[in-house]
Parts: structure tokens; sequence; C-alpha cells
């Protein structure tokens, strides 16, 4: 079952999780470099970003019944597959 709240908190998180990164793409290159604590940071961001994004499209696989999810490779797949987002992304 569709559950728009849990879309919406998840889209949330990501949401927050990209507003920070953009904050860290701020920092001078140098300075980002030389700071081992600023990589760890981006490296969490992305990380929870990304995790926020297979949520999301885990409940939309599951919630629409789009196909059999084995791995998190299969999310954009089956994503694809069911029309919910392009089968060729434009870059």
């Amino acid at each position: 079952m569709f559950d728009k709240a849990i879309v919406q908190e998840r889209l949330k998180k990501l949401e927050e999780q990209l507003v920070l990164l953009r904050e860290l793409q701020q920092i001078p290159q140098e300075q980002f470099i030389a700071n081992p604590r600023d990589h760890i940071y981006a490296l969490h961001l992305l990380q929870t970003a990304i995790q926020a994004v297979i949520d999301i499209g885990t409940h939309l696989i599951v919630s629409l019944n789009l196909g059999r999810l084995e791995a998190y490779r299969d999310v954009a797949r089956l994503l694809a597959q069911g029309k919910i987002i392009p089968e060729d992304p434009k870059p």
C-alpha cells in the first residue's frame, strides 16, 4: 500500500542532505582536500541521500507492484520498466 507520508519523509531527508552537500560545495577545493572531516561528512551525506532515494524507489516498487526487488541495483531498472522514471535519463 502506497504511503504518501513515507515518501514525503524520505524526500524531506533527501532535500536536507542536498542542502548540506551544497554548503560543502562552497568550501574551496584546497581547504576541502586538506580537511579529512569534510571528506567524512561529505561521504555520510552522500550515503544518506542515496539511501533516501533507494528507500523511495523501494517503497514505490512494492506499493505499485512493479516487480521483484532482489538487490538495490534493481531499483532504477524496475522504476524505469514501470514508467516511473525515464529509462535513459538525459544528462
